[in-house]
């Protein structure tokens, strides 16, 4: 790692307080189960070789630094408990749930500290081309004119088969990756 942090991705030279952050909501306001679903996210695409594995450097300092210090800052007499402690590389305990679910406003410190990846694209999946063996997403065996007409009619439809297996394997594979 160097000073622009993971493969040349810049760190922040400044600081910008929330209220100077235009647009709808920003980058700093996060909750701890946020946070634990980007240390997993990145955890798991280093497991499918999409990422390097200095990305688990980030996820054991969201883990074991970054959560664990919003976990202790915040619990006071109105919600009881301790702050998050990892037992293993997912596994937690003494998060108090409610806790888990705040939000919080990331310290710059924090947002250094996981070297420029948080809310940030990293990884974007490659959507599989059309070819004989993908050449549908939609299944073309469904009786697509009588579903219209139900549906035309008023009727609620279940339709079972929407998809083809190809597309529905690329599409659980993007939600993973993405």
């Amino acid at each position: 790692l160097g000073p622009e942090g993971i493969f040349n991705i810049p760190t922040l030279d400044r600081f910008v307080p929330p209220t100077e952050v235009g647009g709808k909501g920003n980058f700093y306001l996060t909750t701890i189960a946020h946070l634990e679903h980007h240390a997993e996210q990145l955890e798991y695409l280093v497991s499918v070789h999409k990422l390097p594995n200095l990305y688990l450097e980030v996820v054991a300092t969201i883990r074991h630094i970054v959560v664990p210090q919003i976990a202790s800052s915040s619990t006071s007499s109105s919600t009881p408990g301790v702050p998050c402690v990892y037992v293993s590389s997912s596994e937690r305990s003494g998060c108090v749930e409610g806790v888990r679910r705040s939000t919080f406003l990331l310290a710059p410190w924090m947002i250094d500290q996981m070297r420029g990846s948080f809310n940030r694209l990293l990884y974007m999946p490659k959507a599989v081309p059309r070819s004989y063996k993908n050449p549908f997403c939609l299944n073309p065996e469904l009786d697509w004119k009588a579903l219209e007409d139900r549906y035309l009619e008023g009727d609620v439809l279940q339709v079972d088969s929407l998809m083809t297996d190809v597309c529905l394997r690329e599409l659980r594979r993007f939600a993973q990756e993405g």
